[in-house]
């Protein structure tokens, strides 16, 4: 179905509907982001994804309304919407070249040192740092992982030669057995 919108209708009505769909992404949006503000700060859980799920698709559609009619300046601030909406999503590439063919056009648009770049290459910094965030966190559960999981094992190995040295309820101690080449030769 996508694509089709964009063909209906008289260019007036396609960008009555383009701003429309962009109104629409933008509240599903604001709802995504005031649903993690309400969260705790240690809490990792996030908002419902599937709202920037359905605003990615609204944009989509949206965008390809104002690249049939060259609106580049309503396509370049639909592509910032668009790449906050990866960014949510944890889609990092697609949000950093989403966000540079963004800036493309906003150069084109509005010039180089306009503010629309600005905040383009401000929004660029964000999605970087969001991106360095979720590769942290997921190495601190790696470690977390692994450090658990070495422990289980280490205990479990301990636990099985304990038992197999004992013949009595009471502990014993194993001797260790250092290799020929560590032993002092004295």
């Amino acid at each position: 179905m996508r694509g089709d919108i964009a063909h209906a209708g008289t260019p007036g009505l396609q960008l009555h509907l383009s701003n429309i769909l962009t109104a629409m992404s933008q509240m599903h949006l604001s709802q995504y982001d005031s649903q993690n503000t309400n969260r705790a700060e240690g809490d990792r859980a996030k908002g419902d994804k599937s709202k920037c799920t359905v605003a990615n698709a609204l944009l989509e559609e949206a965008l390809s309304i104002q690249r049939a009619h060259t609106q580049y300046g309503l396509a370049a601030q639909t592509l910032t919407l668009l790449a906050s909406s990866h960014g949510n999503l944890e889609m990092f590439d697609e949000a950093r070249s989403t966000l540079k063919e963004a800036i493309d056009l906003s150069s084109c648009c509005d010039g180089k040192e306009s503010t629309t770049v600005a905040s383009c290459h401000n929004q660029m910094a964000s999605i970087c740092h969001a991106q360095v965030t979720a590769i942290r966190a997921q190495s601190e559960i790696h470690v977390q992982y692994m450090l658990t999981n070495s422990m289980r094992n280490y205990y479990a190995w301990i636990h099985s030669t304990t038992r197999s040295s004992c013949s009595s309820q009471r502990m014993c101690a194993r001797s260790y057995q250092w290799p020929r080449s560590l032993r002092s030769s004295s």
